[in-house]
């Protein structure tokens, strides 16, 4: 997949060839574990530069919500180093003010993304409060279930780090049900998908060369 969408970003000209190859880059350097994904740190601060260098070509709003995307993936890359989490925090706040509630699914993913980093250096109370507001957000989003699953799922660690069972064993369940939901939804997305790779419509499509690109499907954290 990379590899044919760095030839369609050859084609492109200008300002789009220069935003395009930023995307792939750092596309290309992801790796897909288990249950997350890892960031190449080099190509998101690249990716960082060269949306600074766009900054005439996109109204202030949409800008800094570009650059909180590019800050969100670059505090991933720290997530995983437990002597990095406060400077993963670090960015994920300069995130926030960069998005400043630009698009309510990112402020979600933002603020679920604190959560679990306060979750890892003990700092539960912080970490309740960004879960607490993702929770607010999750009916704003387009992907109730997985947001949530996410959010919830943040949120019984830090009960249950607390050692508050009660309140543990309420999200741990509704967490659990929104990972049913998510999947089921996921499975039926799948047979959707498939359905129309082998459809007649697609076909048609290929023998036109009108072209045909799966979705990219992800998130991170």
């Amino acid at each position: 997949i990379v590899q044919n969408l760095k030839k369609i970003v050859e084609n492109l000209e200008g300002v789009e060839k220069i935003y395009a190859k930023s995307i792939v880059d750092e596309i290309d350097g992801l790796k897909i574990k288990k249950h997350t994904i890892d960031v190449k740190q080099a190509n998101v601060v690249e990716g960082i530069k060269t949306i600074e260098t766009l900054a005439k070509y996109f109204n202030k709003d949409k800008h800094n919500f570009l650059l909180s995307q590019k800050y969100n993936h670059l505090a991933i890359t720290y997530l995983e180093d437990k002597n990095r989490i406060s400077h993963a925090i670090l960015l994920l706040k300069k995130s926030l003010r960069y998005n400043n509630n630009y698009n309510t699914n990112h402020s979600l993913i933002l603020h679920s993304n604190l959560g679990y980093a306060y979750n890892q250096i003990g700092d539960y109370e912080s970490a309740k409060h960004h879960l607490t507001i993702a929770i607010q957000l999750i009916e704003q989003t387009n992907d109730v279930y997985e947001a949530g699953y996410r959010v919830y799922c943040n949120l019984a660690d830090s009960y249950d780090f607390q050692n508050n069972q009660i309140q543990f064993s309420k999200y741990k369940s509704i967490c659990e049900n929104h990972i049913a939901k998510y999947n089921a939804n996921k499975e039926l997305l799948q047979q959707q998908i498939n359905s129309y790779i082998h459809s007649e419509e697609r076909i048609q499509k290929q023998q036109s060369k009108s072209g045909y690109y799966p979705y990219l499907i992800g998130s991170i954290l």
